[in-house]
């Protein structure tokens, strides 16, 4: 009887990981590129993070090595850190968006009223 090698199973995401699939995906979107033109990018940065791997990494069904963050940092022109922490980071661009837009509001306003 033949046995099989143990499986990998799926991916056992934290905090960081699941922070660095949502920044990928939303950063990437944001700058209009496909799948392929980011796994261009990262090519272009040296090391190829092929189409599949990053779906698998949006999806949750893949972690990221440390060499992979960096590229992929450098491949969306931000730094590590705005990956893995990704949900502080779009906190605090939501309310620098909301008090931009306040702030905006409230110089309409006095200007109409003078």
């Amino acid at each position: 009887m033949t046995r099989k090698p143990p499986g990998r199973g799926p991916a056992v995401m934290g905090r960081h990981s699941r922070n660095v699939a949502a920044g990928v995906r939303a950063l990437r979107q944001s700058n209009g590129l496909t799948l392929g033109d980011l796994a261009k990018r990262t090519g272009e940065h040296g090391r190829t993070i092929t189409t599949t791997q990053l779906s698998r990494l949006e999806n949750g069904a893949r972690t990221i090595s440390v060499d992979d963050l960096f590229v992929l940092a450098e491949a969306l022109e931000v730094e590590t850190c705005v990956l893995t922490h990704f949900d502080e980071f779009e906190l605090r661009t939501e309310l620098v968006h909301a008090t931009d837009a306040a702030s905006r509001a409230a110089e309409q306003t006095k200007e109409t009223s003078s």
